[in-house]
């Protein structure tokens, strides 16, 4: 049974290797999410201008150009890595042990009926490890080149995605000068005025309101300074009318 169990080993790895290739994907799915943001922007930002040099522009556009199609290359590839374009990948499994066990049996009721026929080192344990070892085997088979077509997808794929970082990095250099210059560039917005005569009429007028407000605070002001000065000035009047009226009585009394 060593080679059996060599076999149901490699088996178990095989199983392990496909849930590795399908966790792999996940990255890439969302590096791709990423870089088609990205390319979104690097599009939308791109300004078009008759002072912009055209070799920037052309250099700018193929490189976009090539990394989109590198980019279509890499969701090609993983779509074929993960469902093989829609058809799936059929891994064989082993049967349920009491199919197994069910087969053994028949291979017991086999031999023993037909004893006299077979070999005397034939034994159902013996019929049952051949079988068991070929029917492994050829579900290896299968899984293994499951596996392997998964991962000559996923290589591809991972290959054409560091293409398009690069190709990506290399349209930026263009972008950025492209960016930094659109922005710095100072824009002036001409502003035509249909009824400025109206306008600097209101403003005249709107002047000539504020010079008599000042002008009618300023009379007041003076009007209110007289007033109180000439109140002061009747006080003090009839302050000294009053003291002089008081003294004349003072001196009538002692006359008397």
């Amino acid at each position: 049974m060593k080679n059996a169990d060599f076999l149901i080993d490699w088996y178990h790895k095989e199983n392990e290797r496909k849930d590795s290739l399908n966790n792999s994907l996940n990255i890439p799915i969302g590096i791709l999410t990423g870089l088609f943001i990205l390319f979104f922007f690097l599009f939308k930002e791109f300004k078009l201008e008759k002072d912009f040099s055209l070799t920037l522009n052309i250099i700018f556009y193929i490189f976009l150009f090539l990394a989109i199609v590198a980019w279509i290359v890499v969701v090609y590839n993983l779509f074929g890595s993960y469902n093989n374009f829609f058809k799936g990948y059929t891994y064989q499994a082993l049967p349920y042990p009491t199919i197994l066990e069910k087969h053994y049996a028949d291979l017991e009721l086999f031999c023993e009926e037909n004893k006299d026929e077979l070999d005397e080192n034939t034994t159902p344990e013996t019929l049952y490890k051949d079988q068991f070892q070929d029917m492994l085997s050829g579900y290896l088979n299968v899984n293994i080149n499951n596996n392997d077509l998964k991962a000559s997808f996923l290589f591809t794929a991972k290959k054409y995605l560091i293409w398009c970082f690069i190709l990506v990095l290399l349209s930026c250099f263009p972008f950025s000068y492209n960016y930094q210059k659109h922005n710095n560039t100072e824009k002036i917005n001409k502003i035509e005025i249909s009824n400025l005569e109206e306008i600097l009429a209101i403003l005249t007028l709107t002047k000539i309101n504020e010079q008599k407000a000042d002008t009618t605070t300023t009379a007041t002001t003076e009007i209110y300074k007289r007033r109180k000065s000439a109140d002061s000035a009747a006080a003090a009047t009839s302050k000294n009318k009053s003291s002089k009226n008081k003294s004349s009585k003072n001196k009538s009394s002692k006359t008397r």
